[in-house]
C-alpha cells in the first residue's frame, strides 16, 4: 500500500508549479513581518497531504475496472484491487516491475502497439483485443498522466462470445433465408422503411436492389388502401405478442399491377431497433388455380342446374296429372288406388330430392362467386323484422310438420341496409340447419333482439349441440361437424352453407356467431347495424 500511496501522490502532482514574480522590497518587508507573526506547522501540512493521498487512493480503489499506472520506463507504480484480481497476482509482486517483463505475451501484440503509441503521442486511446495466451477479451483505455500512462481495462469475454454467436447466427440466417431465396423476405422498421430484402421478394414486386438501396421502396406505400386496416391489425398484434399470424393481402408492383401474397412477421429480440422481419409467399400461382377451380365449379353448377330444372318440372307435371287422375276417377279398384298412392309418394320423395340438389348447387355457385369476388349485393333500406317474419312463414309452410316459433322485438320496425334476398337466405339457412339437426318433436325458435346500434337475429334449437372444437371451425369452408346427425335423413351437406352465411353477413358489415353446449342445443346468431340507431330506444 505504501508504493500505491506514493504513486497516488505522484498522480496528484501532474501539474508543475508556475514561476512567481520577484516581490518588491515593500512586499518582502510585509511578508517577513507576517512570517514572524505566524509560521505554519510542518507536521500539520504533512498530515493534510497524507490525508489527501489516502483519499485519492481510496477513490482509485473504488474503480470497478482494472486500473494501473506505469511511468515513462513502463514500471508499474499503482495497481488497484480490481486489476490485482484480474491479473491473479498480489500487487506487492507487481509494483515496480516492468510491464513487458511481467507479461511477455503482450510483446508484439495490439496491446503493446497501442500502449507505445499512447505513450509517445501522449494522446488517449481505446480498443478491444483478445489476450494472446487465453481466450479472454478485454476493453482497454490508455490515458497519459504525469509522463506515464493510466490504464483502464475490463474483461468483455462474455459480451464478445454473445457478439460472435450473434454474428454466426446472422450468417446462418442470411444463408438460409436471405441468400437462399426460398421465400420472399423483408426487414423493415415500423414506419415501412426497408432495411433489408432478398432477391425473391424484390422479383415479386418488380424492383431492383438499386431501388432498395436508394430508399425508393416503402412497404406501406406498396399496400393498397383496402388492406391498410389489416396491416394495422398485424402491427398491433406484433406490438402485443412480438409476432403476427399469417394473413393474405396484396402488394403493388413497380408496374402498378397487384401481386397476391401470404405474409407473416415477427419483431427482433433487440426491441430497441424496432425492426420487423416478414416472410412473404407469392400466391399468384395458387390464386390462378383457385380461379380455374371456381370457374370449373361454376360451369358444372350451371350444367347440373339445367337438367335438374327439367327433371323437377317433369316430376311436378307427372304428380299433378296423377293427382288429377285420382280425383276424377271414382271407379278405380283398391289395388290400383294403392299403387297410385305409392307412385305419388315416390314422386313427392323425388321432388324433395331435386330441391335438396338444387340447394346444394346454389351453395356451390354462391361459394364459387364469393371465391372470385363476383357475388353482387343489391343493398337497399329494408325492414329486418319483415324479412325474418316472411322467411319464417315460408318455412312454416314447407315444413308444416315442425314447430317454428318467432319472437319479434318490441320495436315495430328495424331498418337496415341490406339485400333482402341474401339476408333471407341466411335466415333460411340457420332455420333449415336447426330443423335438420334437432329432433322432429322439438321446436325451433327464431328471436330478434336489439343491443346498442345493432340488431341480432337468433335461431335456437334443442339438438345435440356442438363441441368447442367444432364451434371454432363451423364457419370454415367445406367444414362438417363430425358428430352432427341429420334428423331428417337427407344426409347431404357440402359444408358451404354457414361459410356463405358468414361472408354474406360480413359484406353487410355485420357479424356471425354461435353459442352451444354439447347435449343441450345451439343458438346461431347474426347481427346487422341499424340504419337509424334511434329506433332502438323506441
Amino acid at each position: 500500500m505504501g508504493q500505491n500511496t506514493a504513486a497516488a501522490r505522484n498522480i496528484m502532482l501532474t501539474n508543475k508549479k508556475k514561476p512567481r514574480r520577484k516581490p518588491s522590497s515593500r512586499s518582502r518587508h510585509r511578508q517577513a513581518s507576517q512570517s514572524h507573526r505566524a509560521l505554519p506547522d510542518p507536521s500539520q501540512a504533512v498530515q493534510e497531504l497524507k490525508s489527501q493521498v489516502k483519499q485519492v487512493t481510496s477513490f482509485l480503489e473504488l474503480i470497478t475496472d482494472g486500473f494501473f499506472h506505469v511511468d515513462e520506463q513502463w514500471h508499474l507504480t499503482f495497481v488497484n484491487q480490481q486489476a490485482e484480481q484480474i491479473v491473479g497476482q498480489p500487487r506487492e509482486e507487481l509494483l515496480g516491475q516492468e510491464v513487458w517483463t511481467l507479461f511477455p505475451d503482450l510483446v508484439g501484440t495490439p496491446f503493446e502497439k497501442q500502449a507505445r503509441l499512447a505513450m509517445k503521442s501522449q494522446q488517449p486511446f481505446r480498443f478491444e483485443a483478445q489476450y494472446p495466451s487465453s481466450h479472454r477479451w478485454f476493453s482497454v483505455q490508455f490515458h497519459p498522466a504525469n509522463g506515464g500512462l493510466l490504464v483502464y481495462y475490463n474483461e468483455i469475454t462474455e459480451y464478445k462470445c454473445i457478439e460472435l454467436a450473434l454474428r454466426a447466427s446472422e450468417a446462418r440466417f442470411r444463408r438460409l433465408l436471405v441468400d437462399a431465396n426460398i421465400v420472399g423476405l423483408m426487414i423493415t422498421d415500423e414506419e415501412g422503411r426497408f432495411r433489408e430484402a432478398n432477391d425473391a421478394f424484390l422479383r415479386m414486386i418488380g424492383y431492383t436492389r438499386a431501388d432498395l438501396e436508394a430508399g425508393l421502396i416503402n412497404w406501406r406505400e406498396l399496400t393498397p388502401q383496402e388492406y391498410q386496416a389489416r396491416d394495422q391489425e398485424a402491427i398491433e398484434e406484433l406490438l402485443a405478442t412480438e409476432a403476427c399470424k399469417p394473413y393474405e393481402k396484396e402488394f403493388f408492383t413497380s408496374s402498378g399491377s397487384r401481386v397476391p401474397i401470404l405474409m407473416a412477421g415477427a419483431r427482433f429480440v433487440d426491441t430497441a431497433s424496432r425492426s420487423v422481419i416478414a416472410l412473404i409467399v407469392d400466391m399468384t400461382a395458387q390464386k390462378e388455380v383457385e380461379q380455374q377451380r371456381e370457374t370449373f365449379l361454376s360451369i358444372v353448377g350451371h350444367e347440373l342446374r339445367t337438367p335438374l330444372t327439367a327433371i323437377s318440372g317433369s316430376i311436378q307435371l307427372a304428380q299433378r296429372r296423377l293427382r288429377h287422375f285420382q280425383g276424377t276417377s271414382s271407379d278405380l279398384s283398391a289395388d290400383v288406388q294403392t299403387i297410385l298412392g305409392k307412385l305419388d309418394a315416390l314422386l313427392e320423395q323425388s321432388l324433395r330430392q331435386t330441391h335438396v340438389q338444387d340447394r346444394l348447387i346454389n351453395d356451390l355457385l354462391d361459394a364459387s362467386r364469393l371465391a372470385v369476388d363476383k357475388l353482387e349485393l343489391a343493398l337497399q333500406p329494408s325492414d329486418l323484422i319483415t324479412i325474418v317474419r316472411e322467411t319464417v312463414e315460408d318455412l312454416r309452410f314447407t315444413s308444416s310438420e315442425r314447430t317454428i316459433d318467432f319472437l319479434p322485438p318490441a320495436q315495430p320496425a328495424l331498418p337496415v341496409l341490406a339485400d333482402p334476398e341474401r339476408v333471407a337466405q341466411v335466415v333460411a339457412n340457420y332455420i333449415t340447419n336447426a330443423l335438420k339437426y334437432s329432433s322432429p318433436s322439438e321446436p325451433v325458435t327464431v328471436e330478434m333482439t336489439v343491443e346498442s346500434e345493432n340488431v341480432y337475429v337468433w335461431v335456437h334449437d334443442r339438438g345435440e349441440g356442438l363441441s368447442s372444437q367444432a364451434q371454432q371451425h363451423i364457419w370454415d369452408r367445406y367444414y362438417r361437424a363430425p358428430n352432427a346427425r341429420d334428423q331428417q335423413g337427407h344426409g347431404t351437406n357440402l359444408g358451404l352453407g354457414l361459410y356463405i352465411c358468414q361472408v354474406l353477413i360480413k359484406r353487410h358489415s355485420g357479424q356471425v356467431g354461435v353459442k352451444s353446449t354439447s347435449g343441450e342445443g345451439s343458438s346461431f346468431w347474426f347481427s346487422l347495424p341499424l340504419l337509424n340507431p334511434d329506433v332502438s330506444h323506441k
